[in-house]
């Protein structure tokens, strides 16, 4: 079965003396050629050994070689519909002509003609070969070249993938591993052996693989450069089961297998804590600053609990006299008194609950909340310092305003801070313009709240530094209010800034970002 490979490693590779042999009339060079090479192509793969002549006279296996042999001298014939002998060399209908079929420098055929009369030339056959050897041994050279090209750019691509900064791995659309570098390996524990051909999947908490397994398909079907995961955590699984947080961001590339996803993972542990850190540590300045504003109010606080106790008081008194004396409307007034001593009683732990919150010191506790019930809770609370200013509070409201995500008791020391500052600003202008404003309304993605005064106004040198800390217009200010509520509007994800009243005074503003349904 290897006679005709040896053949036409002959044919392809040999002197010109061969050629002109094939070319012999009554030979049947052609025919035998063409016959042995249907017949090597029916043998099976395991069986198929194509030699090279070599210069030392010798052969070598040369594999790619049966490729351009079979694409050249079987698979093209064979489209044309005839046996590649009958193509080769066929009797016209006139007796005529030949007809050579052999390949040459055009596309893939080209078809030689010679009349009868004249002697079959050999040497002519014998270049038509050459050049068909050339043209195939060409090929052959450039397949060996793009196979180094790819070999060298896969290199390259390998050691991009290792000198990366991030854990790097790369999966197909059927959410196999197929190639990762060493930090991945070290990241999750395992070693690289283990992980190609595995489920990506595997590198995830078993809670979160089938949100991971979802966001992966619709990746493919939407491939382009975004981070995985824009709002929940995500987290990865370590060998040893371990969890740990991590960010992913995933961009498509083509490979000759198709589309491929390739993942730079980051560990954020160490982020992750420094962020609480962080948090921690604006949580209790903040609490500080609770802390603080309710001593300045303290005065105002206790006349506000007073007044109910007072009224409890008064309403007893009147109770034991009532049952003492023979008034026949006496028990009417008693349960009339009684009633009134219950509302104050609530209206007392409504005060004492309000201060409570405002004051206690515990970790943020973001809910989905009302703006405008935030309003009104916090001018409830600085009732305390209006009523001896004589100052009024308006409120203008918008309807339809959308829900936050927030803390509600750190939204709430903002509002005060600012009506607080509202009031101290107009202390010195008369009582009745001692006036200030609080507006909601819609804004862009979220709600914006303004707060208006008819006091003093900003300072010359501008806003900017109001929000600075330890910088206050008071004599006796600590100067951290405004920059304690601007953090805290900022770790919320809004911004915070200050006008001028057209009407004199200045108005403060900021805006929170509306809650977008995840938080449900």
């Amino acid at each position: 079965w290897a006679k005709p490979f040896r053949l036409a490693a002959q044919i392809l590779f040999s002197p010109t003396e061969v050629y002109a042999w094939l070319a012999r009339p009554g030979t049947g060079g052609l025919n035998q050629f063409f016959t042995c090479l249907e017949t090597a192509i029916r043998q099976p793969d395991d069986q198929r050994v194509v030699l090279e002549l070599t210069l030392e006279g010798g052969y070598q296996a040369c594999p790619s070689l049966w490729h351009i042999l079979r694409g050249v001298l079987i698979e093209a014939p064979a489209a044309m519909g005839a046996r590649p002998a009958e193509v080769a060399m066929t009797e016209l209908p006139n007796g005529a002509r030949y007809e050579v079929l052999v390949p040459s420098k055009g596309p893939w055929w080209t078809r030689l003609r010679r009349a009868v009369s004249r002697p079959f030339a050999a040497r002519s056959l014998a270049r038509e070969l050459q050049e068909a050897y050339e043209e195939l041994h060409w090929r052959y050279d450039q397949m060996e070249a793009k196979a180094a090209e790819r070999k060298r750019a896969e290199q390259r691509f390998r050691a991009l993938l290792e000198s990366a900064p991030d854990a790097m791995i790369i999966v197909d659309q059927r959410g196999t591993i197929t190639l990762l570098n060493s930090r991945a390996e070290a990241m999750f524990g395992y070693d690289r052996r283990e992980l190609l051909g595995r489920e990506v999947e595997l590198l995830v908490p078993e809670r979160l693989r089938e949100v991971h397994r979802g966001h992966r398909e619709r990746f493919f079907q939407d491939p382009g450069l975004r981070p995985m995961f824009t709002a929940a955590a995500l987290y990865g699984r370590h060998r040893d089961g371990r969890e740990f947080p991590i960010e992913v961001t995933v961009s498509a590339m083509a490979s000759e297998e198709g589309m491929v996803a390739v993942a730079a993972v980051r560990d954020v542990t160490e982020r992750k804590k420094a962020e609480e850190e962080l948090e921690e540590h604006r949580a209790r300045l903040a609490h500080l600053g609770r802390l603080h504003t309710m001593g300045e109010m303290v005065a105002g606080i206790a006349h506000e609990i007073n007044q109910p106790l007072y009224a409890i008081s008064s309403y007893a008194s009147a109770v034991i006299r009532a049952l003492e004396s023979d008034d026949p409307d006496g028990q009417a007034k008693v349960l009339d008194w009684t009633r009134k001593i219950s509302d104050q009683v609530s209206r007392a732990g409504q005060i004492i609950r309000r201060l409570r919150d405002f004051a206690r010191a515990a970790p943020a506790q973001p809910a989905t909340l009302n703006v405008n019930d935030m309003v009104r809770e916090s001018v409830a609370l600085v009732e305390v310092d209006a009523r001896p200013l004589r100052a009024d509070i308006r409120l203008d409201l918008a309807d339809q305003v959308p829900p936050i995500y927030a803390d509600r008791v750190q939204i709430q020391q903002v509002l005060v801070n600012l009506l607080r500052n509202a009031l101290e600003a107009m202390r010195e202008v008369p009582v009745d313009q001692r006036q200030a404003l609080v507006r909601t309304c819609p804004a862009e993605g979220g709600v914006q709240v303004s707060v208006e005064d008819r006091g003093c106004g900003l300072p010359p040198e501008g806003p900017d530094r109001l929000f600075d800390a330890f910088v206050s217009t008071k004599s006796d200010g600590m100067g951290m209010g405004l920059a304690i509520s601007r953090s805290i509007v900022e770790i919320h994800g809004g911004h915070m800034w200050a006008t001028d009243n057209p009407e004199g005074g200045a108005i403060f503003h900021f805006v929170l970002p509306a809650a977008d349904g995840r938080h449900d």
